[in-house]
C-alpha cells in the first residue's frame, strides 16, 4: 500500500498575512499606542497571575495533550480504600488512570522556587461516582505550603477520571496520594 504524504505548505492565513504585513511595514507605533500595549500586558499578567488563586481557573493550567509526561515533575505514590480493600487489583486500570492524571496535572512551577527538596506531602480526596474528584485535603503537611498547594491544585484541576468502573458497587472510592518533591 502506498501512501502518499503532502510536502507542499499550504499557503498561511490571511488574517495572519496581513498582521505580519501590518507589524514589518506598518508606520511605527505612537507613544500612546506603545503606553497603551504596555498597560494591557501588565493587566494581563495581573489578572492571570490573580487567577492561580481560583481552582475553577488553575484547574484550566497544566498539560494539555493526554498522555504527556513532564520530565523532573511529579513522583508519588497512592493508595485506595474501597471495594472491600481490593480496588486497587481489581481495577488497576482505573488506579493507572488517577497515577496519570495526578502526574500530568502537578505543576512543578508552583513550588517555592527556593526550595530544592521537601518532606512529602500526603493528599487525601475522593473519587465520586461520575468520576470528579472531591474532599481534596492535605493530610500530612510537607512543611513548605506552596508544596502543599501545588498538590492539592493538582487534584482541583482534574474535573474527572472518568466514572467508576460500572460493576463496582460503591458511589465512592477514597484516595490517599503523597507527592516527593526535589528539584
Amino acid at each position: 500500500m502506498n501512501i502518499a504524504l503532502a510536502t507542499a505548505r499550504p499557503a498561511a492565513d490571511k488574517e495572519l498575512t496581513d498582521i505580519a504585513d501590518y507589524v514589518l511595514r506598518g508606520a511605527p507605533p505612537t507613544d500612546l499606542a506603545l503606553d497603551t500595549a504596555r498597560a494591557c500586558l501588565i493587566d494581563t499578567l495581573g489578572c492571570g497571575l490573580e487567577a492561580l488563586e481560583y481552582p475553577a481557573c488553575t484547574k484550566l493550567l497544566g498539560p494539555i495533550v493526554a498522555g504527556t509526561v513532564v520530565p523532573n515533575g511529579a513522583k508519588g505514590g497512592f493508595g485506595f480504600t474501597g471495594g472491600g480493600g481490593d480496588f486497587g487489583s481489581r481495577y488497576a486500570w482505573y488506579v493507572k488512570v488517577v497515577q496519570q492524571k495526578v502526574s500530568e496535572n502537578w505543576l512543578k512551577y508552583e513550588v517555592d522556587p527556593r526550595i530544592s527538596t521537601a518532606q512529602r506531602v500526603y493528599v487525601t480526596f475522593d473519587v465520586m461516582r461520575d468520576g470528579h474528584p472531591a474532599n481534596v485535603q492535605v493530610e500530612q503537611s510537607s512543611g513548605v505550603p506552596s508544596l502543599d498547594q501545588s498538590a492539592t491544585r493538582a487534584i482541583q484541576r482534574i474535573d474527572t477520571f472518568g466514572p467508576l468502573p460500572s460493576d463496582y458497587a460503591a458511589n465512592k472510592v477514597s484516595v490517599e496520594f503523597w507527592f516527593d518533591y526535589k528539584r
